[in-house]
């Protein structure tokens, strides 16, 4: 598992953006959404976190072959296509 900042993480994988309740915690705010992970490049997809929501404000996973993300906000479909290889 890569893990590209520390925090608790929603390990259930999926193959399509899904939105899942923000956590009770330190990330009581950020959001989770899973990504196709082969399809990601993450290259991309740090980029347009960063430029969305500035730098530290999210979290990225990867498990399973599924990025997983905390975020403030969900990424919309286009932004995610935009991530594509």
């Amino acid at each position: 598992m890569s893990v590209h900042s520390a925090s608790a993480m929603d390990t259930t994988p999926s193959r399509a953006p899904r939105y899942v309740q923000p956590e009770v915690g330190g990330d009581a705010y950020l959001l989770s959404q899973d990504l196709p992970g082969p399809r990601i490049r993450l290259d991309k997809l740090s980029a347009k976190l960063r430029t969305k929501f500035g730098p530290g404000t999210y979290k990225i996973y990867l498990i399973h072959d599924v990025y997983s993300i905390k975020v403030p906000a969900r990424l919309s479909l286009t932004e995610i296509a935009e991530c594509f290889w």
